[in-house]
């Protein structure tokens, strides 16, 4: 079904019939409508899934998401900032994109640095991600900086 939006969603919402209270078909709707360009679908489904499950954050917040396909940097930097701490408990890398994008360097670079504990000389960067943060947040790390399709250098 890739590429295929209309039978995924179909799927999607057969499993929705079947439990009306598990977020993740939701949450898989929102990506369809992110990628279809339907921002506004986007956003009900990613409020529909925090209606069900306030707490529920894996490594993205589903309306922080949104913004972020939007390129509506500062509300998600804002929408982050208004989630408990503890679910910013662990490194989040959509986060310092946002703050990159929204000319907070510092706190981007930061935030990659958090990261640099989990990440192994096995890790692989992707280039494209790399490229979304602009160059100053990016400055101090050659071995972060793309090459080609991947890098496996260690950041230490």
């Amino acid at each position: 079904m890739e590429r295929n939006f209309v039978a995924g969603r179909e799927e999607l919402q057969r499993a929705r019939a079947l439990d009306p209270t598990y977020t993740w078909p939701l949450m898989f709707e929102s990506y369809i409508a992110i990628a279809r360009g339907d921002y506004d679908s986007a956003l009900q489904l990613a409020e529909q899934v925090m209606e069900i499950d306030p707490r529920f954050f894996y490594d993205v917040d589903p309306i922080a998401n949104v913004y972020v396909a939007q390129g509506r940097w500062q509300d998600a930097v804002k929408r982050y900032a208004s989630l408990p701490a503890e679910l910013l408990a662990r490194p989040n890398f959509q986060l310092a994109i946002c703050y990159a994008q929204t000319g907070q360097s510092d706190l981007a670079r930061d935030s990659w640095l958090i990261w640099k504990p989990f990440l192994t000389s096995a890790t692989l960067i992707k280039p494209t991600s790399l490229r979304s943060m602009p160059r100053s947040a990016r400055r101090t790390k050659p071995s972060l900086r793309s090459t080609g399709p991947a890098t496996t250098a260690p950041l230490g």
